[in-house]
C-alpha cells in the first residue's frame, strides 16, 4: 500500500526533482506488482555507469541515473535498507530513469 509514497521519498533522496518524480511515478504506478509485499531495489549512477555506460554530448556537469528493480512477493521478507545520496545539481544536468518490474517471485 505504501509503494508509491516510498518511491517518491526514495527518488527525492536520489536527487530527482518534483517533475521527474511525477513522470517516474506516472509511468511505473500501473506496473507495481499486485502482491501484498513489494521489493524496491535501486541502482544508482555509479552502478548504472558500470552496467550500462552512457555518453552524452555535450557532457553534462551533473548526471543522475536511477534504475528500479521491483518485484512482488506473497510473504514478508527482511532485507537491508538502501541508503541514498543526491548529487548537487550544477549546470547542465542529465537525468535518466528506468526500471524492471517482476509480477511475482517465490
Amino acid at each position: 500500500a505504501d509503494v508509491v509514497d516510498t518511491m517518491r521519498v526514495q527518488l527525492s533522496q536520489q536527487g530527482l526533482n518534483t517533475n521527474e518524480i511525477n513522470d517516474f511515478v506516472d509511468y511505473w504506478k500501473d506496473r507495481i506488482p499486485e502482491q501484498p509485499y513489494v521489493r524496491l531495489t535501486w541502482f544508482n549512477t555509479d552502478q548504472m555507469n558500470e552496467l550500462a555506460p552512457l555518453s552524452i554530448t555535450p557532457k553534462p556537469t551533473t548526471t543522475i541515473r536511477v534504475f528500479l528493480d521491483m518485484a512482488g512477493f506473497d510473504k514478508p521478507f527482511v532485507m537491508p535498507a538502501q541508503h541514498f545520496s543526491a548529487p548537487e545539481r550544477k549546470g547542465f544536468t542529465a537525468v535518466e530513469w528506468g526500471g524492471l518490474s517482476l509480477s511475482k517471485l517465490y
